[in-house]
């Protein structure tokens, strides 16, 4: 915390900027990474047919990432303010509440349209065709995208406390163990659609996993 304050405070504008610029261009174009890398995995190795399905599935990650943005950002806003008054506590506040927040809030739309899955499906723009794909990859969304929004918001706020590269290294992990894992669970352990989604949620975890290393080194250097 002391060495952030005293970069801030010591570097110039343009180069806090910059250090705070590139990592979070990169981050925000890696967030959309993981669902492209489906559908590539996807469309090559089961078809169109099951792209189509996939596609019709995104909305359910766009309402997960929007809800992550919209709490993450206002949230880091003002957990950085709270840094610059030197308010430690009420930025600890302001980050437990948005974490949870963000966790319940997605928590409860997954369960809600977990029930109405079928429902919501059509709705998006499934048929018959396309219906066993939109379900296999949405279940797994609805019940674990709760590690989209996590990672996302951890990623703001951990590039808000003073670190934007851990930010970036942790979404560029994501990013590669989700491609190669979506290569071995579909092309060779022919897992299907609900195996890019599995690829995509356990690359995801280790995303967090990484961002979590945040605070342990907080608390090693305190």
């Amino acid at each position: 915390m002391k060495e952030m304050d005293t970069r801030m405070e010591t570097d110039s504008v343009l180069r806090v900027f910059l250090r705070y610029l590139i990592p979070s261009l990169v981050g925000m174009l890696l967030m959309s990474v993981n669902i492209v890398t489906d559908g590539i995995f996807v469309g090559h190795r089961l078809g169109g047919v099951a792209l189509a399905g996939i596609n019709i599935a995104v909305p359910v990650f766009s309402i997960f990432t929007a809800i992550s943005l919209w709490i993450g950002i206002g949230g880091a806003t003002q957990y950085s303010f709270a840094l610059g008054e030197k308010n430690i506590p009420e930025a600890q506040r302001i980050f437990s509440r948005s974490i949870i927040m963000v966790f319940l809030i997605t928590i409860t739309l997954a369960a809600i349209a977990f029930m109405f899955r079928v429902p919501l499906a059509n709705v998006l723009g499934a048929n018959s065709e396309t219906l066993p794909y939109v379900m296999d990859y949405m279940t797994i969304l609805l019940m674990f995208g709760f590690a989209f929004t996590i990672e996302n918001i951890l990623s703001i706020f951990v590039r808000n406390d003073g670190d934007p590269n851990l930010s970036m290294v942790a979404l560029i992990v994501t990013a590669v163990v989700n491609v190669m894992l979506n290569y071995y669970f579909l092309f060779i352990l022919d897992w299907g659609v609900s195996g890019s989604a599995g690829a995509t949620i356990i690359a995801v975890t280790i995303g967090i996993g990484v961002l979590s290393t945040h605070f342990f080194q907080k608390n090693l250097r305190a």
